[in-house]
């Protein structure tokens, strides 16, 4: 459904921050790689944006249409996490599908969609939602399952922070998420969770980077 709603963005041309994004990329070597997450020279600390959008001017160069369709393939993908969440928590499918739909076609996510620049914030969301239900998935999994489930969602967490630091809020889901479907001994586990909220704000400030302004 996410492709056929915005199959039309393939058309649509850079815009706006897409093309400091570009600039940036173009001037970028491999031996910067490490410098991504370690110094971000007063720019936004986006350690794995840094290395997406360097990859991604060696795939697509100039040609905007790979890069919304790596737009909308996230977007897309958030919105079936939406559903699996919804059904993991609420057992109910109708209830799903609709969140899902209206996550989906909500317009607050347009400019994340056909901005190429969006891509901070779509990645770091799925990332954030996959991890979500991952830690949901370890609440009830039981012996290796539930130790892969927990390693995969704190991992996922991590790098979402690295996509865009509006996922910081992420974390105190996990926590709501343990303490409601959880048992006493396992809310303990979502501590890590909050841990990640320090390291990184520590890492960031470690290397000079801008400070969060609500900005793409």
């Amino acid at each position: 459904a996410g492709f056929i709603l915005f199959g039309d963005s393939q058309s649509i041309f850079f815009l706006g921050d897409d093309f400091t994004w570009l600039a940036w990329a173009k001037s970028t070597y491999l031996s910067d790689i490490p410098k991504f997450f370690i110094d971000a020279t007063g720019f936004f600390y986006r350690p794995l944006s840094k290395l997406y959008f360097m990859a991604a001017y060696a795939l697509f160069w100039f040609k905007p249409s790979g890069y919304h369709l790596v737009n909308v393939a996230l977007h897309t993908s958030s919105a079936v996490l939406v559903y699996l969440l919804v059904r993991q928590t609420v057992n109910k499918t109708f209830v799903a599908i609709g969140s899902s739909l209206l996550f989906l076609v909500m317009a607050i996510h347009h400019e994340n969609i056909f901005w190429i620049s969006g891509i901070s914030s779509l990645a770091g969301a799925t990332s954030a939602l996959a991890s979500v239900y991952l830690y949901l998935r370890f609440l009830k999994n039981v012996r290796w399952v539930r130790l892969l489930s927990f390693s995969f969602s704190l991992l996922l967490m991590a790098s979402s922070l690295l996509w865009y630091e509006g996922m910081l809020a992420m974390p105190l889901v996990i926590v709501v998420s343990a303490i409601l479907f959880g048992k006493r001994k396992e809310a303990f586990s979502s501590g890590l969770f909050l841990l990640l909220v320090p390291l990184y704000w520590m890492l960031r400030s470690w290397a000079n980077a801008l400070a969060p302004a609500g900005n793409y």
